[in-house]
């Protein structure tokens, strides 16, 4: 059994950050969470794409990311590469868009498919905007490479 994100992440320099791919792992990593752990790769995977204007889409350390890219169609690419051909895919993600185009290539490469809609973060009531806050994070992200939660402030 394997386990593998999934995101819309950029990889490559964004602002001072000098791989986003590496940041986000590392966040995830101070979560709790490493998604390496069931992933049967360890080496990194660059997937085909023309047009890099986000970054190139990849494999890396559990997580596939896509550039802002359709989910589905880098799935499709990430599995033609590494070789996987899964039985069953759960997919969780909170953008229905996503669930449609993963499934869909799941049902091109007859893989079982399970998409879960997790909308616990659209229902959550939107708080204003705290723009001393924001700026202190960003000042904190952009000096020392960590994201300050708000209840870390």
């Amino acid at each position: 059994r394997h386990s593998f994100a999934l995101t819309k992440s950029n990889t490559g320099k964004v602002g001072s950050i000098s791989k986003m791919e590496d940041w986000r792992i590392n966040e995830l990593k101070s979560l709790g969470v490493d998604f390496s752990l069931l992933s049967p790769f360890k080496e990194e995977i660059i997937l085909n794409y023309s047009d890099y204007k986000k970054g190139t889409p990849m494999y890396k350390e559990g997580v596939i990311f896509t550039c802002n890219k359709d989910k589905g169609k880098v799935l499709e690419e990430f599995l033609k590469k590494s070789l996987l051909k899964p039985a069953y895919l759960i997919f969780i993600d909170d953008k229905l868009e996503n669930l449609v185009s993963v499934k869909k290539i799941c049902n091109k490469l007859e893989i079982g498919f399970l998409g879960i809609h997790y909308k616990v973060l659209q229902e959550m009531p939107h708080l204003p905007l705290n723009e001393e806050k924001a700026r202190l994070q960003l000042y904190r992200l952009e000096t020392e490479k960590k994201w300050i939660s708000d209840k870390e402030l």
